[in-house]
């Protein structure tokens, strides 16, 4: 574990520290490219969904510019929503690669799928990525685009085998640990995720995974490129992605920089790294035990553990959660797991104990605060309106210890 994160670090001093003065410390874009290294390093491995798109040509030079000093010009390669007061599905796919035509298909087949209103949210993006050499998926400032799994958009056994391939180095983080997390959707009571056993999908079954997915990634598009910014007359065209994402970053002028209010549990911003940055676990760290994290957790605002990694990802994951449940009535899970000791070798059979947890977290009212701010910088204030209204009449559930796993549909 030591070794691997060494690299990872190591790799990212190479990368970005070149530049120091124009790297944002602990940026999820930055750390998740390193982490996909396999997809930069084969260039031209992705062709463009419209092959007759004007960008076709730019997108394939850009989306791998994920050095600061190769990040585009914005105007090679302008943002969705620039000069544009409606975005369309042609839109979206002009600017649209794929590694498989099977994503391609199945990307159309998502956005025909989609409330119009989302397709918005794509406005802050300059390209949209698909392949399976991606996992996890990601936003980067620093080229503008996003990039997603292609393991969200397989429909058969076959696709399914090809975009699983690339694994995601943050699941060995923390293992140590007395206690770890879980989170998931459900819809009528059941998981939106649909399992790769189940060796088939149709479309209408891929689109609340994927949405959800790109609530969270276009989140923090809109964070470094609210529309606010790039319809402004002052937006600077011909400066680079990493130049104004920096230059935003460095002001504090981040949407994620001015939530109304803040994490204040400095216990769990340590945690957040261990979890997901793959910081090592010390000694008291490993004395832990699931309760504590639990009371700390609930005493604070954030939705999900994930928030603790960064501000920028406790941006996203409020307007992810705040959006599924406003547009699907998806509610979402997070729950505390609780292990007999520390290094605990988890057995095949093991049940998972559930220490605490609560479903539809964003209703509580200090956090539904944040959300309705998270939902009125994505999508406007008058979608933050009706959402605001929606959330009058739902409530937040409380999943008690050791509630089993099969009954929390049923809470």
């Amino acid at each position: 574990m030591k070794t691997f994160i060494f690299l990872i670090h190591l790799t990212l001093l190479m990368f970005v520290g070149c530049s120091k003065s124009k790297s944002i410390p602990n940026d999820h874009g930055a750390i998740s490219a390193l982490q996909n290294k396999t997809f930069f390093d084969e260039v031209g491995a992705v062709k463009a969904y419209n092959p007759n798109s004007p960008y076709a040509v730019s997108m394939s030079e850009c989306i791998y510019a994920y050095e600061v000093e190769k990040s585009c010009v914005i105007s090679k390669l302008p943002l969705l929503g620039l000069g544009k007061s409606n975005l369309t599905i042609s839109d979206i796919l002009n600017r649209t690669m794929i590694s498989h035509d099977f994503l391609g298909v199945a990307f159309r087949q998502f956005l025909v799928r989609l409330n119009p209103e989302v397709l918005q949210m794509f406005g802050s993006v300059n390209a949209i990525v698909i392949s399976d050499k991606i996992n996890p998926s990601f936003y980067y400032s620093n080229t503008g685009a996003i990039y997603l799994s292609g393991n969200y958009f397989w429909s058969n056994l076959e696709e399914f085998k090809i975009t699983s391939q690339a694994k995601d180095a943050r699941e060995g983080f923390g293992t140590s640990l007395q206690f770890t997390t879980d989170h998931d959707y459900l819809k009528n009571g059941k998981s939106i995720n649909t399992r790769a056993q189940d060796q088939s999908r149709t479309y209408d079954e891929m689109v609340l995974p994927v949405t959800r997915l790109l609530f969270h990634e276009l989140t923090h598009a809109n964070d470094f490129f609210p529309r606010s910014v790039y319809s402004s007359i002052n937006f600077n065209q011909e400066k680079t992605f990493a130049d104004i994402a920096f230059e935003r970053y460095s002001t504090s002028a981040l949407v994620s920089s001015n939530m109304p209010s803040k994490l204040s549990s400095s216990r769990l911003n340590h945690f957040g790294q261990v979890l997901f940055r793959g910081a090592d676990p010390t000694a008291l760290d490993n004395s832990v035990l699931a309760s504590d994290i639990a009371n700390e957790f609930k005493n604070d605002l954030a939705t999900d553990f994930y928030s603790y990694s960064s501000p920028r990802e406790d941006l996203a994951m409020i307007a992810e959660e705040s959006l599924t449940l406003y547009y699907f009535n998806s509610y979402r899970y997070v729950v505390v797991i609780k292990f007999p000791y520390s290094n605990y070798v988890v057995p095949a059979d093991y049940d998972y104990p559930i220490a605490w947890g609560q479903k539809g977290r964003v209703l509580l009212p200090a956090i539904k605060e944040r959300a309705l701010f998270a939902i009125s910088n994505d999508l406007g204030d008058v979608t933050k309106q009706k959402a605001s209204l929606k959330f009058e009449t739902l409530k937040t559930i409380d999943i008690p210890a050791n509630t089993p796993w099969d009954l929390i549909g049923n809470l």
